[in-house]
């Protein structure tokens, strides 16, 4: 009967969780773990932030990358046109000074990473992590070494 109980207010939280909204302009911080869909992307509003202006900036850089784009259209495909690319802003690393962004698919069960992405919030360059060599890649570095 405990069991039944828990397997039920799992299941009515995991469907109160989903949102079809997930078009419309969204809130976000720069805190950990905040995902943007794609097609908020370019209206989303962060707050507590003392640069809007330069996320905006690295939000719209990443899109641009032929990569993110292939992706997109790789996780559109797989999820029948329901859903798109989404960002992890991971935000400051003061180690490095750039900004890490994770990349990937969103599903109902986890977020599937593709890419980790550093961005030098002076250049805007964008780099590419790559966690098998432990290195971070320019973006034409990149494509060289996947070919």
């Amino acid at each position: 009967m405990i069991k039944l109980f828990l397997y039920s207010c799992t299941i009515i939280t995991l469907l109160s969780c989903n949102s079809s909204d997930l078009t419309k302009e969204i809130k976000v911080t720069a805190s950990s773990d905040t995902v943007i869909p794609k097609d908020s992307m370019k209206s989303a509003i962060i707050q507590d932030s003392a640069d809007t202006l330069l996320q905006t900036r690295i939000w719209k850089k990443i899109s641009e990358i032929t990569e993110i784009k292939e992706a997109d259209k790789y996780i559109d495909s797989i999820s029948k046109h329901k859903n798109h690319i989404a960002f992890l802003w991971d935000g400051y690393n003061k180690d490095s000074s750039v900004y890490v962004v994770q990349a990937g698919y969103d599903n109902d069960i986890r977020f599937e990473n593709y890419y980790w992405l550093y961005v030098n919030p002076k250049t805007l360059q964008v780099k590419f992590y790559d966690v098998g060599t432990d290195s971070a890649y320019t973006v034409e570095d990149f494509r060289k070494l996947k070919k």
